[in-house]
C-alpha cells in the first residue's frame, strides 16, 4: 500500500528472530490496519490485536482478503489514476435499498465498460 511506510514501520521487526521483534511486528501490524480504517474509505472489518498475533480461521482469511483489496486498489489508482473503481457493494435488508444499489453496480459496470471500449 505504502512501500516508504512500510519499511519505516517494519525495519526493527522484520524478519523477526526473536519474540521481542515478534511481538513489535505484531503491534506495528495492528496499528497500521487502525490507521488504514481511519484512512480508507470503504468500512474495514474491525479486529482485535489478536487477530494478528495468532493468524488462521475466517476472521483472518477475511482481513486478508481486505488488506489484498485495499493494496489492489491502492496500486490501481497509483498506476493508472484515470481509471475507474468498481467496490463492492454493500447489503441491507431494505429490498429498496438494496435494488438501488444493484442498479447504480449494473450502471457504473456498464459506464466502465463503455470507457473501456472507447479507450481500445
Amino acid at each position: 500500500i505504502d512501500q516508504e511506510k512500510a519499511a519505516k514501520v517494519f525495519r526493527d521487526c522484520w524478519p523477526f528472530i526473536d519474540k521481542k521483534q515478534e511481538a513489535q511486528f505484531h503491534k506495528a501490524t495492528f496499528e497500521w490496519y487502525k490507521s488504514l480504517q481511519q484512512s480508507y474509505g470503504q468500512p474495514l472489518p474491525a479486529v482485535v490485536a489478536k487477530t494478528f498475533m495468532a493468524p488462521g480461521g475466517p476472521k483472518f482469511t477475511s482481513t486478508v482478503m481486505t488488506l489484498t483489496r485495499i493494496a489492489l486498489h491502492s496500486s490501481i489508482a497509483r498506476k493508472a489514476p484515470d481509471c475507474t473503481l468498481l467496490h463492492f457493494p454493500s447489503h441491507s435488508r431494505n429490498s429498496k435499498f438494496n435494488r438501488k444499489t444493484l442498479f447504480l453496480l449494473q450502471a457504473s459496470k456498464f459506464a466502465h465498460h463503455q470507457n473501456f471500449i472507447t479507450k481500445q
